[in-house]
């Protein structure tokens, strides 16, 4: 068993203290809340991310092996998403939305990786039925992810229609935002995020590759077909998709270079080079932990939806969108959707409702729930590397469905 980190120490005192002081206001006995508990949250959070040396910014030159590289963007997320929620009915706040979202993309991404490498000296699980199958779930949860932020967009563009078109003012958009409770267009704009959506968009497409190159009458023939079943089903395809990604890219780009902070020297960095990079850290630091587009993006977002949006809205069909049912991302607030995710438990590994006489386990750091696997016999590796950990890297502990979390969090 690896030892716990002074930094998993850290995050977790951290959490618990502000957990604590946030919520436990009018509590017998208990300390009482920090007064503008938002302003706390952003400071709170802010300083987490500096401390532990996380960075924000791949705007400029984006390598999605950077993210992976450092475990601690997992603890963090999952430490946004636990202090960011309303714990009176439960509700995600954007921030928490954006940081649930994120780890789930991290998952996803790293899933693929996973899949696509195999061991040395051996085919790559995406030769293997049962990792192909396993790979089904996570495939379909991100392709409702992806049209659920395009049927968010749409939506935010109708609004822009109705209310002030080119003169909105980016206010209006983030109070706009406030009011759906919408992570998506944080989610478009954070390079962090955006990172992660273009790295799953390109394993996207290397698994539809793949479905049109194994379409025998065999175990891996019938796997991939569930895989193309789903790219099928979705309303918004990954062209489509990537459109919106590489047009914000390219916008948010142009207003960085626009205001002198856009370039690295690739010779060494001097003052000023360092400078810009903490201005933009700052800038998209902001977007990750607050939730709202800032007031340098204006133009960007504005170009986006004038431009980008309105030709997808040609393209795709609107009302199949507004007629999806997104419950199982967990990322609305309906009575209905509340109602089925607690009927329809969804497994935070596969991606897949749990099973009825599932044996399962529950997170210690998050309080999300996935089946127990680990002592099948014969388990691939694949499944047994992606079952070790919790999505927010921490561990498990074998519960039923109505054990509670363990530090209190609200789990995915």
């Amino acid at each position: 068993m690896a030892v716990p980190s002074y930094s998993d120490d850290l995050l977790a005192t951290m959490q618990a203290f502000a957990t604590q002081h946030l919520y436990l206001d009018g509590v017998a006995g208990s300390l009482p809340a920090l007064a503008h508990n938002e302003t706390f949250k952003w400071h709170y959070l802010s300083e987490m991310f500096r401390v532990l040396g996380l960075q924000y910014d791949y705007s400029i030159d984006p390598q999605p092996q950077q993210i992976f590289q450092n475990n601690l963007i997992q603890k963090c997320l999952s430490t946004q998403a636990s202090i960011s929620a309303t714990k009176v009915d439960k509700r995600l706040s954007i921030p928490a939305l954006v940081a649930q979202t994120t780890l789930e993309l991290r998952h996803v991404a790293y899933a693929y990786i996973l899949a696509s490498k195999g061991k040395p000296g051996s085919d790559s699980e995406l030769k293997n039925p049962e990792s192909v199958h396993f790979l089904v779930g996570l495939v379909s949860w991100l392709m409702s992810l992806l049209s659920f932020i395009m049927d968010e967009v749409f939506t935010l563009a109708k609004f822009l229609e109705e209310d002030g078109g080119l003169d909105l003012t980016l206010d209006s958009v983030n109070q706009k935002l406030l009011e759906m409770s919408s992570p998506a267009l944080a989610l478009l704009t954070a390079s962090s995020t955006r990172t992660f959506l273009r790295l799953n968009c390109a394993n996207m497409r290397g698994l539809m590759s793949a479905t049109k190159a194994h379409s025998g009458s065999n175990p891996l023939g019938f796997a991939y077909r569930e895989l193309e079943a789903v790219f099928q089903k979705s309303p918004v395809t990954v062209l489509h998709f990537e459109r919106l990604i590489l047009d914000l890219d390219a916008g948010i780009r142009n207003t960085y270079q626009s205001v002198g902070i856009g370039q690295d020297s690739t010779n060494g960095q001097n003052d000023q080079q360092r400078r810009r990079k903490e201005e933009r850290n700052n800038i998209e630091r902001d977007i990750l932990i607050r939730g709202t587009i800032p007031d340098i993006h204006l133009d960007a977002v504005r170009n986006f939806f004038t431009n980008t949006v309105a030709k997808l809205r040609e393209e795709i069909d609107e009302a199949e969108l507004y007629f999806t049912d997104f419950w199982s991302l967990g990322l609305t607030n309906d009575e209905t959707s509340k109602r089925k995710r607690k009927r329809h438990p969804i497994d935070i590994i596969r991606r897949t409702e749990l099973r009825q006489d599932a044996k399962t386990k529950r997170c210690i750091r998050c309080g999300a729930l996935a089946e127990d696997m680990l002592p099948f016999r014969g388990i691939n590796m694949l499944i047994f590397n992606l079952q070790r950990y919790c999505i927010c890297g921490s561990w498990c502990m074998v519960g039923d469905l109505e054990s509670a979390p363990h530090i209190g969090n609200i789990g995915f």
